[in-house]
């Protein structure tokens, strides 16, 4: 072995050429490949070159574009989904965590309103606490998301990959949103309920 060559397939060109003198490979079949420009409107011109040739295989470019789209579509919304079910699956699990501390934040908002501190800003604090928790939640959620697409792409499809930039802002900003909102819900009952009564059953 004199060399070792590596193919690129997505280049849709040759990648190398051999020269031989002229009669050497005569006796031997032999594979042409060229490419030309048809125009939508010439379409039909294909159907009949291949009647007339039917040894020739026509690659239509077009056609496989459109199907390298949709799977790139696919992978998208595959994408977007598991960003999601991470979303979901971390508010979930807020929303069981805060409903276990439920009464020690009560009690804790109660301490601080009997010290001065107003439902404002009680409120503020928890809305600081929950969206700090989503913006880590939307960053793992999105790594993860990247994550499977570079499994997916590099190692399913073998193809190149590439960083999304639209993805990480929408992560961060749902989990901010949608953490932070859940997790404000599920304390509504810490800056509604009356400090007095929380005082007593201290």
């Amino acid at each position: 072995v004199a060399n070792i060559r590596e193919l690129d397939w997505q280049s849709m060109k040759p990648n190398f050429f051999l020269v031989f003198p002229p009669d050497l490979l005569a006796s031997f079949p032999a594979t042409f490949m060229t490419s030309f420009h048809l125009g939508e409107a010439d379409k039909s011109f294909l159907n009949r070159f291949i009647r007339a040739y039917p040894t020739v295989t026509v690659i239509e470019m077009d056609v496989v574009i459109d199907q390298i789209r949709s799977i790139i579509s696919q992978v998208s919304a595959a994408i977007e989904l598991v960003l999601g079910v991470i979303l979901a699956a971390g508010g979930l699990v807020l929303i069981a965590g805060v409903q276990a501390s439920v009464d020690d934040r009560m009690h804790e908002s109660a301490i601080l309103r009997a010290l001065g501190a107003s439902r404002g800003l009680i409120l503020g604090g928890l809305t600081i606490e929950f969206a700090t928790m989503g913006l880590f939640a939307g960053l793992l959620a999105t790594f993860a998301a990247e994550l499977s697409v570079y499994i997916l792409q590099t190692q399913v499809l073998e193809l190149g990959y590439s960083v999304s930039p639209r993805l990480w802002p929408i992560g961060i900003l749902s989990g901010m949103f949608l953490i932070g909102g859940l997790g404000v819900f599920s304390c509504r009952k810490v800056v509604s309920s009356p400090p007095v009564a929380l005082l007593r059953d201290l």
